[in-house]
């Protein structure tokens, strides 16, 4: 943790899996989940938390990955009791982590061939991410009944690549844009699009193997600012590249100016984040994962799995610090000073006749206007 605050880092992505925090219905798990990935104390310890996966419909191979991600029983309910399921889970979660954590998911992965294992219609999901957004409101600890930061749905193989057109043509698959439209369409409550772009990355674990074409950055660019024009934050919910190539018989899935080394990530890791640093959009980059041990993308990491931060860890470090700003002002005669620097949120200390006021936290940028006097 230490590592990552030192590299800029200031966000964790908690894993709030069904299976595991309601494996038998009606039997929460949260406290014991709480303690793997305690939330209080990396809240305390300056990060922001964000809730992940709370409602996926991933299958997975079947027998032994049914219930990786889903709970077992789950498949047993028809679409109405999905849908009330969703919402008492989606409720328990904000009830029991908004206090810490910033910000949900109403879903992962929505409308895709590989990840809808119940076999819900376009109307059966669009509900249940209404319900399931609405309980996550509901749910929520705030005074004012919200929740303490934004609601996110979040999609991958944004590009359409996955979808198959005999399941598309029968009602079961959307592309993700095409998903975006229709939750717009249907006036859904949520507030932020998520993206995942792994493009270059592949995978050779026990649970996922295959990856992801290699795109042009000038792609992804187009790509981002296409999923903007809902008038929503973008997140990049999920990124990553690989710092080796795949052995001889492994994906092979291209290349990004020659083979994929530690060097190469970094150079990647520098142009994109600087892509999307120029994109008012963006919100939020979230690596997956900060090290190769059990990482999604093969060599993802930027710290090895014994911990060593690679060139990707500086790279990013190094802009972080870059993006920065800090400093001193004297206040004008009417008490006021103004600052110039990149948006996000500032620590303010105010020394007043050798008194010491603060520390203050605010936040600046385009949607915040003037910071008050």
């Amino acid at each position: 943790w230490t590592a990552l605050r030192e590299m800029g880092i200031n966000q964790v992505t908690l894993p709030f899996l069904w299976s595991r925090h309601e494996p038998t219905r009606g039997q929460r798990r949260d406290a014991e989940q709480d303690a793997i990935f305690p939330a209080a104390h990396l809240r305390a310890a300056g990060f922001h938390l964000k809730g992940h996966v709370s409602l996926w419909l991933w299958h997975g191979r079947f027998p032994d990955q049914w219930d990786a991600f889903l709970p077992a029983w789950l498949y047993a309910l028809d679409a109405d009791a999905v849908q009330d399921a969703a919402y008492a889970h989606q409720r328990a979660l904000a009830a029991a982590f908004s206090a810490h954590v910033d910000g949900f998911q109403a879903i992962n992965e929505p409308m895709l061939s590989h990840t809808n294992a119940l076999n819900l219609t376009l109307a059966e999901t669009l509900e249940l991410v209404r319900r399931s957004s609405a309980a996550l409101r509901a749910g929520s600890k705030r005074s004012d009944g919200g929740c303490r930061g934004p609601i996110e749905i979040n999609n991958c193989c944004v590009f359409a690549e996955s979808v198959d057109a005999d399941v598309h043509e029968q009602g079961y698959e959307r592309t993700p844009y095409e998903f975006f439209e229709d939750v717009e369409a249907a006036n859904i409550d949520y507030d932020v699009v998520g993206i995942q772009l792994y493009y270059g990355g592949y995978m050779m674990s026990r649970l996922f193997r295959g990856g992801f074409a290699i795109r042009h950055l000038a792609d992804l660019s187009d790509l981002i600012d296409r999923f903007s024009r809902f008038g929503k934050p973008v997140n990049i919910s999920e990124v990553s590249v690989p710092s080796s190539a795949p052995p001889e018989d492994g994906p092979y899935v291209g290349e990004w100016h020659g083979p994929w080394s530690p060097e190469r990530q970094a150079a990647w890791v520098r142009a994109f984040y600087t892509l999307c640093y120029s994109k008012r959009a963006v919100r939020e980059i979230s690596w997956w994962n900060a090290t190769d041990e059990a990482a999604f993308i093969y060599s993802g990491g930027l710290m090895t799995d014994a911990y060593q931060p690679k060139p990707a860890y500086h790279a990013i470090r190094e802009l972080t610090r870059r993006w920065q700003a800090e400093g001193e002002a004297i206040a004008d005669a009417n008490g006021e000073i103004a600052f110039a620097g990149p948006a996000g949120e500032y620590e303010i200390v105010a020394e007043i006749a050798g008194a010491i006021y603060g520390p203050y936290r605010v936040r600046c940028g385009w949607e915040a206007g003037e910071i008050p006097a």
